[in-house]
């Protein structure tokens, strides 16, 4: 998927921390974007890599950052994906590792 493929290389980068897909019935797609502060063009760079699913409003994006109240939601799809450690696969795992590295800055 093309949005996935964007965020990934954000996350390759460090532009970004994580981030989170949801598809609705109606075709719409939901992006949570994770992010240490809020000093980021992403919502741009998103919106002008993705214009015509903008336009149709088939897209939308949410930014999060590590102080926001809606943490809660990213720590429990993180944590849902799979509750035994001995199945977390290697991209979870990294993902979970650089969140406590950023919580204990």
């Amino acid at each position: 998927m093309e949005i996935e493929n964007f965020l990934q290389n954000k996350i390759d980068d460090s532009t970004i921390l994580d981030y989170r897909i949801s598809f609705k019935f109606n075709t719409n797609i939901d992006v949570f974007v994770l992010l240490t502060d809020k000093n980021n063009t992403i919502y741009s760079d998103f919106k002008s890599q993705f214009k015509s699913q903008f336009s149709q409003e088939r897209i939308d994006i949410s930014i999060v950052t590590l102080s926001d109240r809606k943490m809660d939601d990213f720590y429990h799809y993180l944590f849902s994906q799979d509750r035994n450690p001995d199945k977390v696969d290697a991209k979870l795992k990294r993902r979970l590792d650089n969140l406590i590295d950023y919580e204990n800055l």
